[in-house]
This record gives C-alpha cells, sequence and structure tokens, in this order.
C-alpha cells in the first residue's frame, strides 16, 4: 500500500513540474504576454527606439487599436536569457495611471509597471522570430514621427 501511495505521489509530482515546463518553455503570442487585454483598456502607446533614446506615443483609439491588432497575434518563443547590453526596440501600453503598463522590449521580455490591468508572463525572454514586432514597432514609430512634423521626443529622465 505504502509503495502504491508513492508511486502516485511521484506521478503526480512528474505531471506538475512537466506542466511547470510546458507553461515557461511554450510559444506564446504577444496578446498573451501583455495579460490578453482588450485594445480598449489601452489609453496610450508609446514605441522606442532604444538605440537613439527616443519615443513616439499615441492616445488615439483608432491607432491604438490598429497597432495592438497587428502585435497581438505575433508568436513569440521563449529564449534563453542573453547577456545584453541594452536593446533596440520596444513597445508601452499603458492602461491607466501613468505608472500603469506592460514594457515589452523586442527579443527580451514583459516587464509590469504600478496596477497595470493584465497578468504579464514575466521572468522568461520571448523572442520573435519573424521580426514582425520590431517591423510594427518600427512602422508605427516613423509613421507617429512623420505625423508629428518633427524628431521624435526623448523620453522623460
Amino acid at each position: 500500500m505504502k509503495k502504491k501511495f508513492i508511486l502516485a505521489g511521484s506521478l503526480v509530482l512528474a505531471a506538475v513540474i512537466a506542466a511547470t515546463l510546458f507553461y515557461i518553455f511554450s510559444p506564446i503570442t504577444f496578446g498573451q504576454g501583455v495579460g490578453n487585454i482588450k485594445p480598449e483598456a489601452i489609453v496610450k502607446i508609446q514605441l522606442l527606439d532604444g538605440t537613439a533614446g527616443t519615443l513616439t506615443e499615441t492616445t488615439d483609439p483608432q491607432l491604438i487599436e490598429e497597432i495592438y491588432t497587428e502585435l497581438a497575434p505575433v508568436k513569440l518563443d521563449w529564449k534563453r536569457p542573453v547577456q545584453a547590453a541594452g536593446w533596440s526596440w520596444g513597445v508601452k501600453l499603458y492602461t491607466g495611471e501613468p505608472d500603469d503598463f506592460v514594457f515589452y522590449t523586442c527579443d527580451h521580455d514583459f516587464l509590469k509597471f504600478g496596477s497595470y490591468a493584465g497578468h504579464v508572463r514575466g521572468g522568461a525572454w520571448y523572442t520573435d522570430t519573424s521580426q514582425t514586432v520590431r517591423q510594427t514597432i518600427i512602422k508605427y514609430y516613423q509613421m507617429l514621427a512623420e505625423a508629428q512634423g518633427e524628431q521624435p521626443i526623448a523620453p522623460p529622465g
């Protein structure tokens, strides 16, 4: 009887470990990474050029929905974190107060700040092998910079 109990417990433990590993290492979409929030919950999007230290932003609900609709279905694969000196492109999605946002840096990770509304898949790095997230950020970054009729702004402090 004791051996059956130990065997059953071992099987349950193995199943829990396998499920945890599957959860961590399985591909996700950008939308899952930011907590499957709805576009209407986003009040501002910032697109950041980490190389130049500049950003563009929008609070236009239609443009926010357009950008998020392009980003949300993009598949991201788990990758092993590497020592990085910086990042090139990123996106911040704001859901309320100025400190409530999620920040994704291309081919790195999701970071949640403040009382951001979504459940963020943090603690792991995700890469976009199709480069769709990077291309989408660059496309709208350039469009917003041109619409502002000026160079993109430098982020605060």
